[in-house]
């Protein structure tokens, strides 16, 4: 668990993975991703055109998973060097869109090649346009490679309810939210809609309804004791 994110991209055949975790050593806090491939050179300006994360390879594993489960709360921030990190779920509690983005960033070697060589302003401005178009759709994968399909894996949801009122309107406006901010549904709803635009890119999303359901609040503080006492041995 002490080798580099980095070192597994030697090994034939492995699948590119990417941790998620919230960098709140910064102002606003972002979503940051550790992962073990390093994106093509050129490719910094690509993904600052379509807003994709900030992220390193160059973490040992045993770093990137506590980071990104660092739950507020139950754990505190995980310092590592002069950053901080919260669990991913802070700010991109459905991660289904970033990895989207890295799909777009990780392999666009020719798009972005194109784009670096390019010298009159038009010439970039058209194949810019063109490498967002081929984003927008996943088709960066590999050059000329259409991604077919994407799977998102939930871990289960409440069905609504009617909220009652609080004795305050602070908590209330609080639990709105932190509801909000911790909802899966949105990027769902962005990507089903989205993706349906692109006839070669198949989006799949599989969320359990339960109708019993057991927050994690009913057994918080015993749960974040455990946690604690772990984490000091």
């Amino acid at each position: 668990m002490s080798d580099e994110l980095i070192d597994s991209a030697s090994i034939p055949g492995i699948p590119k993975v990417a941790l998620v975790a919230t960098r709140t050593s910064v102002s606003p806090a972002s979503p940051f991703v550790f992962r073990t491939y390093e994106l093509p050179a050129g490719s910094e300006q690509l993904a600052a055109h379509i807003a994709a994360c900030d992220g390193s390879s160059r973490h040992p594993t045993w770093q990137a998973i506590r980071a990104s489960a660092s739950a507020p709360y139950y754990l505190d921030d995980f310092q590592c060097g002069e950053d901080r990190y919260q669990d991913g779920a802070v700010t991109a509690n459905n991660p289904a869109l970033i990895a989207l983005q890295q799909v777009c960033v990780a392999n666009a070697r020719s798009g972005v090649s194109r784009w670096a060589r390019a010298s009159d302003p038009a010439e970039k401005t058209a194949t810019q346009a063109i490498c967002a178009g081929r984003c927008s759709q996943a088709r960066l994968l590999w050059p000329w490679l259409h991604v077919e399909c994407l799977v998102s894996l939930g871990c289960g949801s409440a069905p609504p309810s009617r909220r009652e009122r609080s004795t305050s309107s602070f908590l209330d406006t609080g639990s709105v939210l932190i509801e909000s901010a911790c909802s899966t549904d949105r990027v769902h709803e962005a990507l089903a809609t989205t993706l349906q635009l692109s006839q070669d890119t198949h989006y799949f999303r599989f969320q359990v309804r339960r109708s019993r359901y057991v927050s994690n609040g009913r057994h918080a503080p015993r749960r974040a004791g455990l946690l604690r006492r772990k984490e000091k041995s």
